[in-house]
């Protein structure tokens, strides 16, 4: 589904663009690059908020169930940077546990 999206900007992008010029020389290429900018800001526009969802559960991870209302920008960047750390640290249990069936340093 998100390609159809990335399509739909193109389309919409690409008619704006040969609504306001007509009859001009290099109509194509100012169609395509309109088609091909609308649809890649019309895609990082949209995934704003799938950044925003990992960034708060990184918050979430490194400050535990505390509510994020009122609480000052040094703190949410001081639990992200914890959250990513016990991120990266359970990653790493989870890989080896994964692919060895155990975690490093215990022997069966």
């Amino acid at each position: 589904f998100y390609s159809f999206g990335a399509i739909g900007a193109f389309s919409v992008a690409w008619n704006l663009a040969e609504n306001v010029q007509e009859n001009t020389r290099n109509n194509f290429r100012w169609n395509f690059l309109a088609g091909i900018f609308g649809a890649l800001g019309t895609m990082m526009i949209g995934n704003l908020g799938t950044l925003r969802m990992i960034w708060h559960g990184l918050i979430r991870l490194g400050g535990g169930s505390t509510p994020l209302d009122g609480v000052s920008i040094l703190n949410k960047i001081t639990w992200t940077v914890a959250g990513f750390i016990k991120f990266i640290g359970g990653f790493g249990v989870w890989v080896w546990k994964l692919v060895l069936g155990s975690q490093p340093g215990i022997s069966r």
